[in-house]
């Protein structure tokens, strides 16, 4: 299922009919329009789970929004807490680890102008839901998903107590292998709880849980509750940098000689005399696949003047087989024992590194970034 579905998770259904027609076997959901124009603001706190190719990661999530455009929300990501604040005209965002904080105007439909380019918020796209709470964050538009059907009734424990729910199973297009079940609460028919897997055909299988443990509805929250104030001892930073817990700025690594994707010898040192852009990434790292369009048109940009390469610890045999069904037009070279991630401190993927003409680090970057705020980096350092 896609992300909105998996993750952030408030959400508003109706049965076509009463309770006798809860018991039909393909009865549909139906998204009440006058549900959500009753509510105004949110509190919720909830716990994400999500497994793929043998990982398992858990997030926990605090977010709070009022119409029309505020937001705040924090998040513990692999260790990493992020705080974003959301006021109608600006987004800040924190990071715990690295004692930086950032900020982004928001253009005039409210949403951030650079959000595809925050590593947090690539964690939950869509992102919240600055405009109108819920609005985003419906069952509705996954175009995967045929109908639900219902399965019956459950109680889940809350931080409010024992709610019983309504079950439902997703029922899918031809020739999609997907399958999620949601609880939605029977009275007021939000969304408390989903457990969801998918595949595709030859790889492993992705699984993904979402557990509200706690939400109030309209409690009452004013455009005071979201202000940003920076900590104490704290430093601005530019998109990308959030992440970066030990920057490699001003530093110069040391020259590695690696293998490329084809078989040939690449050695680092005879890049010296060049601007270079380095991404470390892996095949199952969504955030790199994103970034890889955006590495090729750097590419297709700048030519020979800018050196351009990608970086995998992965298997040889596993970077083949995927550059074998994609079209990258720059090398790929194989770090197979880690040892140039090691030395480049790369604690998170993607990780993206410009190095000026001289070998040193001048931009550091954990995280996709999107094309603007790369072609400003190689600029900056050009």
């Amino acid at each position: 299922m896609k992300t909105y579905l998996m993750l952030f998770i408030l959400a508003a259904a109706t049965a076509t009919a009463g309770d006798e027609a809860r018991q039909a076997t393909s009865e549909e959901l139906r998204l009440p329009e006058s549900w959500f124009s009753q509510v105004q603001d949110y509190e919720l706190s909830a716990e994400i789970a999500m497994g793929a190719q043998g990982l398992q990661m858990a997030v926990s999530v605090n977010c709070s929004a009022l119409r029309p455009g505020y937001c705040t929300a924090t998040t513990d990501f692999l260790g990493m807490n992020k705080h974003v604040v959301c006021s109608l005209d600006s987004m800040w965002t924190t990071s715990g680890t690295s004692g930086r904080y950032s900020v982004e105007p928001r253009s005039g439909t409210g949403m951030p102008e650079h959000d595809s380019e925050s590593p947090f918020l690539q964690l939950f796209q869509p992102p919240f839901p600055f405009e109108s709470p819920l609005r985003l964050l419906t069952l509705d538009p996954d175009e995967d998903v045929d109908r639900f059907a219902y399965g019956g009734r459950d109680t889940l424990e809350t931080a409010e107590g024992p709610v019983i729910c309504d079950v439902w199973d997703s029922i899918h297009k031809e020739g999609v292998d997907v399958e999620a079940r949601i609880w939605l609460d029977a009275a007021s028919n939000i969304l408390w709880r989903t457990e969801g897997r998918k595949t595709k055909p030859g790889a492993p299988v992705g699984t993904f849980g979402v557990t509200i443990k706690s939400l109030k509805i309209n409690p009452g929250l004013q455009p005071g509750d979201f202000v940003f104030r920076p900590a104490p001892g704290s430093k601005r930073s530019g998109p990308g940098k959030l992440m970066v817990a030990d920057s490699l700025e001003g530093e110069t690594p040391p020259d590695f000689t690696l293998q490329d994707s084809g078989g040939g010898a690449v050695a680092t040192g005879d890049w010296r005399g060049k601007t270079v852009v380095i991404d470390f990434w892996a095949t199952w790292c969504q955030p790199c696949l994103k970034a890889i369009p955006d590495l090729e048109q750097l590419r297709q940009r700048y030519g020979d003047d800018v050196v351009i390469v990608g970086v995998s610890s992965e298997q040889p045999a596993k970077i083949t087989k995927f550059l074998a069904e994609r079209e990258i037009g720059y090398p790929i070279l194989m770090d197979e024992k880690g040892e140039m991630a090691k030395a480049y401190r790369v604690s998170s993927l993607p990780a993206i590194y410009v190095l000026d003409r001289g070998g040193m680090v001048r931009e550091h970057f954990v995280g996709g970034q999107g094309l603007d705020v790369l072609e400003k980096a190689v600029e900056r350092v050009k």
